[in-house]
């Protein structure tokens, strides 16, 4: 999957899963892209999902500067998400409105950090410090986390394996 996106060459693959609507927030992720590719030369940001907001969200990823390094893919077949989960170095994600965060616990059980905003639904999966990063919900903050992971692989690697570890724990890894 990686390969057939042409996402082989990075080694810092920033990924959302989720649907695109107006609660996700998702605007705030594109906005803290730009941050983090401005930084991290080699950053790619893959959004999977879809929803009301996704022509706009589209439209604004567009125009931004980074623009050429940003991936929307539309809805996979949820055998597909493992392997999205698997390519990705960084989950990104910015709801401050999550009763259930199942995509963090997805991308914990595929050993996926994640940078989450901290709030109700999200501190039940990410463990601030120990299987990822709880921030304020505002763009500067996401993509500072993001880019503090990104550009510090060994903490990466020791919360991807703890975050699957703490998955394997509280969640049905299926």
């Amino acid at each position: 999957l990686a390969q057939g996106f042409g996402l082989q060459y990075t080694n810092a693959l920033v990924l959302y899963v989720g649907r695109l609507d107006r609660e996700k927030s998702v605007e705030r992720i594109l906005v803290a892209f730009e941050r983090i590719a401005s930084t991290v030369a080699s950053a790619r940001l893959v959004l999977v999902g879809h929803g009301t907001e996704a022509e706009r969200l589209r439209r604004l990823a567009s125009g931004l500067s980074v623009a050429p390094r940003i991936r929307f893919l539309g809805v996979r077949p949820h055998d597909e998400l493992a392997e999205c989960y698997q390519a990705a170095d960084v989950f990104l994600f910015a709801s401050e409105t999550e009763t259930q965060g199942l995509v963090l616990a997805e991308a914990a059980a595929c050993g996926l950090p994640a940078v989450a905003v901290d709030a109700p639904g999200c501190d039940e999966v990410v463990r601030d410090g120990d299987t990822g990063i709880l921030t304020k919900g505002d763009p500067a903050a996401l993509a500072e986390a993001a880019i503090g992971l990104l550009l510090d692989p060994e903490r990466r690697r020791a919360m991807a394996r703890r975050a699957r570890e703490v998955a394997e724990r509280l969640f049905d890894v299926r």
